[in-house]
């Protein structure tokens, strides 16, 4: 793949490409970002421990697709240049700042403590989904609803 071929397939000049996205790494990062935030939206239920459970439903759904097993793959693969490593450090960056707005939301509504750490929250929440398709089944599937419940006790504001 390269950006002369994808500007001959979209008919555009690669120039024109090249104004947007410095390189194909970077293109490549974006695309896979808009389709993200496509197959995996934050959810607002009006409950934050809702919203946890259908964003990790939606997670689950989008890492068993031919798309996002790519992805959690290539998320774990090794790189050679510290472009594509910096690209792919924004690419989760942007998603854990979007699904972060849920622990803000509960916090903000008095679901959650207000020493909840987001990040770390959205970490825990999202590990066992992720190991699960990074090992291809060989590690018992989780219940999301048992994991949210677990971690809740530790978050809940009362």
């Amino acid at each position: 793949m390269s950006i002369a071929e994808i500007g001959r397939r979209a008919d555009i000049h690669r120039a024109s490409i090249y104004r947007r996205w410095k390189t194909l790494d970077n293109l490549i990062t974006d695309a896979i970002l808009h389709r993200v935030e496509f197959d995996v939206p934050v959810p607002d239920t009006g409950s934050a421990r809702d919203d946890l459970v259908e964003f990790l439903r939606t997670v689950r759904r989008f890492v068993e697709s031919p798309v996002g097993h790519a992805l959690a793959r290539l998320s774990v693969t090794p790189t050679i240049g510290a472009e594509a490593s910096i690209d792919r450090r924004a690419l989760w960056n942007k998603r854990f700042d979007d699904a972060t707005a849920i622990v803000q939301r509960g916090i903000e509504r008095r679901e959650l403590r207000p020493d909840t750490d987001a990040d770390t929250l959205i970490t825990l929440a999202t590990a066992a989904i992720h190991l699960e398709s990074l090992t291809e089944g060989t590690q018992p599937v989780i219940d999301i609803e048992v994991a949210i419940d677990l971690l809740w006790r530790g978050v809940a504001a009362s």
